[in-house]
């Protein structure tokens, strides 16, 4: 069987996740119904904190008192919410977020895929282009409304704003600084600082010593006090969501955001250095805990600093995140090349020559690759210990209690022949970090569940619900008075915008 053949198999297995769907009139009715009755915000603030699993959140929060303390006060809403797909990973992640739809519809399948080729190319997900789906932003400016999109991260940021944003910046360490519309507004080398633990009593009690054999060292030391960054290694540390505040608050002075009656714009700010300390530290270490704490006193920098500008009253702030990460102390560590040398043995055994190519989760067959043999080679990777499944969907549709979210994971065209799923306590090792730090991108609760917060006009007080991460655009929108992204089929929280 030819890999046309079972590229056109796998049309029909992915008929339904990969089809661009319109909302049933039941959901279309309660999205245009889920304006407030009262005058929406001019600004929406939407806040993505790269790698903030739910227990990273809970830990600190004795010692939140800024902004930190307010999204999860009494007068907001304190919930969570929960990413249907497998592909827990930063762009898909931040383009399920902005689109209210799966990667299976949005097109976003991982941070990396590979294209097929003499020779084929690694493509890299850090292009709004690819976004198959309108956005949040697209929406917002439709109606007449100003967008900005900053982050630490290029993905992050081109995710947010989408191909259209009138202002889209993140951090590059050759300036070192933001690139385009915001370089040189802000001085990010006043922010390389040594790096203090604010409260190491509470850090010692919460996770236990300084230091740990995984954490791994990033050029700073692994232990208090941290020496000062560089550009390079900038972004381990807490001091780079203060310079992204700096930015933030930037972008709304060169837009206006928020300040011409009758217009309502969107802020969409991406927090990523607790992604970048939690995948060198870990979650479980003193520096996960004083950055949450750092990143509260940031946030109420922002949120006052928005409040001078816009007016107490006159915007709403919905926070969230991209996934959450892995408890990584006694994890199976999967060596590099594990999964590629398992599935060639498989493929040589059927007569199969060429190599397997692995972008996780996507491995991708040699051209002509039988059904049979790709197969065999899915059920060899899903015996590699610390592998929970393998799955050569264009063959066969994925099984199991995880099906529905690989199937929400699976791209026709940018997708691998087989789809592979890391175990709940299991990661891959990488060149110079062998055992150390943690990740995330499987269907576990650990990677799939996030916050979701919200606070400041037209929010409701609500604790504990827990939403699909796709009604998160629609939310947003709904506090604007706008119906959600096209793409974008569930409805508002209903919690949080009081319907």
């Amino acid at each position: 069987m030819q890999r046309v053949i079972l590229r056109a198999v796998a049309l029909s297995v992915l008929a339904i996740g990969c089809r661009r769907s319109t909302p049933a009139p039941a959901v279309a009715a309660a999205v245009e119904e889920a304006a407030p009755a009262q005058a929406a915000p001019t600004l929406a603030v939407l806040i993505v904190v790269d790698q903030l699993p739910v227990r990273l959140l809970d830990t600190p929060r004795a010692r939140y008192s800024a902004g930190l303390a307010k999204l999860t006060g009494p007068d907001a809403a304190d919930d969570h919410a929960h990413y249907a797909h497998a592909i827990t990973y930063t762009c898909p992640g931040h383009a399920t977020i902005s689109t209210g739809a799966a990667p299976s519809v949005n097109g976003i399948v991982s941070n990396d895929w590979w294209v097929p080729g003499d020779p084929g190319k690694d493509v890299y997900c850090g292009d709004p282009a690819f976004l198959r789906v309108p956005t949040l932003a697209d929406r917002v400016m439709g109606a007449g409304g100003q967008v900005a999109a900053v982050s630490l991260k290029d993905r992050a940021a081109m995710m947010l704003g989408g191909p259209h944003a009138n202002l889209v910046s993140w951090y590059d360490a050759r300036l070192p600084g933001f690139t385009g519309p915001l370089e040189g507004a802000v001085d990010v080398t006043g922010w390389f600082r040594e790096w203090t633990a604010l409260y190491p009593e509470d850090y010692a009690r919460w996770v236990g010593p300084d230091d740990s054999p995984i954490e791994h060292d990033p050029g700073i030391g692994t232990t208090f006090p941290h020496a000062p960054p560089v550009a390079k290694n900038f972004l381990v540390t807490p001091f780079a969501g203060d310079a992204l505040v700096d930015a933030a608050l930037a972008a709304v002075d060169r837009l206006g955001l928020g300040q011409q009656p009758g217009r309502h714009d969107l802020l969409a700010v991406s927090f990523s250095e607790t992604d970048y300390v939690g995948h060198t530290f870990t979650a479980e270490s003193w520096e996960a805990m004083d950055n949450m704490v750092r990143l509260d006193a940031s946030l109420g920098r922002l949120l006052d600093g928005l409040g001078s500008r816009v007016g107490q009253d006159a915007f709403s702030v919905v926070l969230t995140s991209d996934h959450g990460s892995f408890v990584a102390r006694d994890a199976v560590r999967i060596p590099q090349g594990a999964v590629e040398r398992a599935a060639d043995d498989a493929l040589a055994a059927h007569g199969v020559a060429g190599k397997a190519h692995f972008e996780a989760p996507s491995l991708w067959l040699p051209r002509d690759t039988p059904a049979e043999a790709a197969l065999a080679a899915a059920a060899a990777v899903s015996q590699v210990p610390g592998i929970a499944g393998a799955w050569a969907w264009r063959v066969e549709a994925p099984e199991g209690p995880h099906a529905e979210a690989v199937r929400l994971s699976l791209d026709e065209e940018r997708s691998g022949d087989i789809y592979v799923l890391r175990g709940e306590h299991a990661l891959f090792d990488y060149p110079g970090s062998e055992g150390q730090g943690t990740s995330h991108g499987t269907p576990f609760a650990e990677d799939t569940e996030v916050p979701l917060l919200a606070w400041g006009a037209g929010v409701h007080p609500e604790r504990g619900v827990t939403y699909d991460v796709r009604q998160v655009a629609p939310t947003v929108a709904a506090l604007l008075g706008l119906p959600g992204p096209d793409a974008a089929t569930l409805p508002p929280a209903e919690g949080i915008v009081g319907r």
